[in-house]
């Protein structure tokens, strides 16, 4: 369903979508000239859109779901809150309005405008990402509180949390900062640590 709608309104993308995998419950895409951290999934039911490096799942930066059921005239979304649920006449309208738009307008206003992503991992704790407009993340991201430990090429850095005054050691957090858009859109990766 997906791709017929693309197909037909692909024109309004800001980005190309280039499928990298298919199976028969899941499509993985990514953009051209975007940083390959950041890859695209639909499965029946949603649209996500996770940050991955070397392997390792860190967030779903945005995700564009779509719950079908069949109601009395029509379809809804069973996840809308009451205050925002509408039926549709059939799915494919039910889709485009509830997933496929949002998604649209998420790669044209977010992912066009990003300019880095963010990463951070709390070993044995969790991770996170998210995009950045900001033209300057160093200003951004407190070099008070980290240190560079690796300047990365093609624009970004690899930083770990400084050792505190009070405290003997750091607590091992280490923040990623990417460069959303590859400098050359041939380049599908940027190399973190070697």
């Amino acid at each position: 369903m997906f791709f017929r709608w693309y197909q037909d309104n692909k024109h309004l993308f800001a980005l190309e979508l280039h499928i990298v995998s298919r199976s028969r419950s899941r499509i993985e895409f990514t953009f051209p000239g975007i940083n390959d951290v950041i890859l695209g999934t639909i499965s029946t039911y949603e649209i996500e859109i996770h940050v991955i490096k070397d392997h390792e799942h860190f967030d779903i930066i945005a995700g564009f779901p779509c719950f079908i059921t069949r109601v009395p005239g029509g379809y809804i979304d069973e996840l809308l809150l009451p205050e925002y649920q509408f039926t549709a006449p059939d799915k494919e309208t039910l889709c485009r309005i509830v997933s496929f738009e949002r998604f649209l307008n998420w790669v044209n206003e977010d992912l066009v405008k990003a300019r880095w992503i963010e990463i951070i991992v709390w070993p044995g704790r969790g991770s996170a990402a998210k995009l950045i407009k900001d033209d300057m993340p160093e200003l951004k991201w407190g070099l008070d509180r980290y240190r560079v430990i690796q300047t990365l090429e093609g624009g970004g850095y690899v930083m770990q949390t400084k050792e505190s005054e009070t405290e003997q050691h750091s607590d091992d957090t280490i923040l990623w900062i990417l460069r959303c858009r590859n400098n050359d859109a041939s380049t599908r990766s940027i190399s973190l640590l070697g």
